[in-house]
């Protein structure tokens, strides 16, 4: 299978270019509750809060030594765009071919800089129509200093190929 084309997305890693107002509201309110601290805890986000806005975000489970993320939550936005449900699945062993692996590495830079990354663009590969995506990681902590989850954020739209 044909290897994803990224040439024509922009990779940003600040929190200033979000311009999808969903995802603009994510980091906002992920970060009002951190309550001073760098980095956010899973227990910050209560969904009862944010109803309108889970169907754009997703949470990656981290393990580090080696490098393992797991798609605990994934928002039905981002499945119903992609046309699949990844939950609960560990991106080795999703198929190679789709964006995966550019991924993995975009989950690695947000847990080793412990910052927000975010990427803006379209995605092309095999077999599937033009993507076009913006989206942010945010690494969060449960003891402030180790980062064990990411919470991302997704606004994704298939677009004519």
């Amino acid at each position: 299978m044909e290897e994803p084309e990224f040439s024509r997305a922009k990779f940003l890693f600040f929190a200033d270019h979000l311009n999808h107002p969903s995802l603009r509201q994510i980091v906002a309110y992920v970060m009002r509750k951190t309550g001073g601290r760098r980095l956010p805890r899973r227990s910050d986000i209560d969904p009862t809060e944010i109803p309108t806005l889970l169907p754009h975000i997703a949470l990656i489970d981290v393990q580090q030594s080696p490098w393992q993320f797991r798609f605990r939550l994934i928002g039905t936005h981002i499945t119903r765009a992609l046309g699949e449900d990844n939950t609960g699945r560990y991106f080795s062993d999703l198929p190679h071919g789709s964006f995966m692996p550019w991924l993995h590495v975009m989950c690695e830079c947000c847990v080793a800089e412990r910052r927000l990354q975010e990427i803006q663009g379209d995605i092309h590969w095999a077999g599937r129509r033009r993507t076009q995506i913006e989206a942010f990681y945010l690494p969060m902590s449960s003891d402030g200093k180790t980062v064990d989850m990411i919470c991302a954020g997704a606004d994704v739209r298939r677009t004519e190929s």
